[in-house]
């Protein structure tokens, strides 16, 4: 995190001396009294410090891991475009075919303002892209965990012995294979419900470390109750499934 703020505090003092420096270099050529020079400097320096944000925008991306080629191409474009623009007004403009100085800043203003609302939308939707590619990348490994927990559940309870334990077996079996075969994707409407089948799982886990702990005599009791639990659990990801089709069909 440190490391990051200090390149981009270095990365931001570098776009401030390039542009001091341009502007300065181009009014003095301009003899420090011709506006189309000053003009043409902070055209420049605009041009220099978009291509050095540009840059730095996407390493950010690339170290973060996030970034998508698309829009950052698309990013990278735009800057050149925008490059190209400025040096060519420069160029026409202010040295070759010569037009008042209002108009020539009020050119480069527009090109500048352009540039940057397109900028601007381009890394908005990439962000937004991003952003929700993250998001499914945790709830698809947050559904491998819970498949792994409850294959976990599966595995202790097998390491038990006694024939007893052949139907709870069925069930987690079951709950798996459901588990497995369910949208990872959810809903935000459907959290505390979500919730609410990890809890059952824990329980799930503690009734299975009790079927192993309990006396003879005890243990069916200890088994029906984990074959309610599980059965249980099977019914609320059923009911969790139905009500995320639904959520994603009310929100198409």
């Amino acid at each position: 995190m440190k490391t990051n703020i200090a390149i981009r505090n270095r990365l931001w003092t570098a776009v401030l001396i390039v542009a001091v420096v341009t502007v300065f270099l181009f009014g003095i050529s301009g003899g420090l009294t011709d506006l189309s020079a000053w003009t043409s400097g902070i055209a420049a320096a605009c041009a220099e410090a978009a291509v050095l944000l540009f840059v730095g925008y996407a390493l950010h991306r690339r170290n973060s891991g996030s970034a998508k080629e698309p829009y950052t191409i698309a990013l990278g474009f735009v800057t050149g475009i925008y490059v190209i623009a400025v040096a060519t007004e420069i160029l026409l403009l202010g040295y070759l075919f010569k037009i008042s100085d209002h108009a020539y800043f009020t050119i480069q203003t527009v090109t500048l303002i352009g540039f940057a609302i397109v900028f601007f939308l381009i890394r908005t939707a990439g962000n937004l892209i991003a952003k929700h590619d993250d998001s499914k990348r945790v709830q698809i490994t947050r559904k491998q965990e819970t498949l792994a927990w409850v294959s976990s559940i599966r595995d202790k309870l097998n390491r038990l012995p006694g024939d007893d334990i052949v139907v709870l077996d069925q069930h987690i079996d079951k709950l798996e294979d459901i588990l497995r075969y369910s949208d990872p994707i959810s809903h935000s409407s459907l959290y505390e419900l979500e919730q609410l089948i990890l809890r059952k799982i824990s329980l799930l886990e503690d009734q299975v470390t009790l079927i192993g702990e309990v006396r003879k005599e005890d243990r069916e009791k200890a088994v029906e109750e984990g074959l309610n639990i599980a059965g249980d659990i099977i019914r609320s990801v059923q009911d969790y499934n139905q009500k995320l089709l639904q959520a994603k069909r009310g929100s198409t």
